[in-house]
């Protein structure tokens, strides 16, 4: 009498489904990835701008006299205000000032956008508006008083 054995072991055709089934996952695995990098990088450069604009801000409230205005009147001064992709200012009549825009504006070179504007707020006492636009769909803006 012969004892026929059932075969044992993988299939030709299963191996190829296994094959393409975790392809497919490894494809879905390397789209997250690229995604979670490019937030990430979003992330790192708007957590830079914003220290960049406090950075700016924390430098006018040391120079308080040429921030606020070196005749004593406390109007915002102009010696710190740089519109946005313009050149730093050498007008200015405090060094200091100008050396801090300048800082500042060397700074923003290593931002995607590279570029900022430090505003006079007139609606708020002693009011600074710090803008430092992304380079993603969000901009980083940020506001202080000096």
């Amino acid at each position: 009498m012969q004892c026929r054995q059932r075969a044992t072991g993988f299939t030709l055709i299963e191996v190829l489904v296994a094959v393409i089934v975790l392809s497919i996952g490894l494809l879905g695995v390397a789209g997250m990835q690229i995604v979670s990098l490019r937030g990430n990088l979003s992330a790192a450069s708007r957590t830079q701008a914003s220290y960049l604009a406090d950075d700016i801000i924390d430098r006018m409230r040391s120079n308080y006299t040429a921030a606020r205005g070196p005749d004593g009147s406390g109007l915002p001064s102009l010696q710190y205000r740089v519109a946005m992709g313009a050149t730093v200012p050498t007008a200015a009549t405090d060094p200091t000032a100008i050396a801090d825009v300048a800082a500042w504006a060397a700074e923003l070179k290593t931002l995607p956008s590279g570029q900022g504007q430090i505003q006079i707020n007139d609606f708020i006492r002693n009011g600074v508006d710090c803008q430092i636009p992304g380079g993603d769909v969000e901009s980083g803006a940020r506001g202080g008083s000096l």
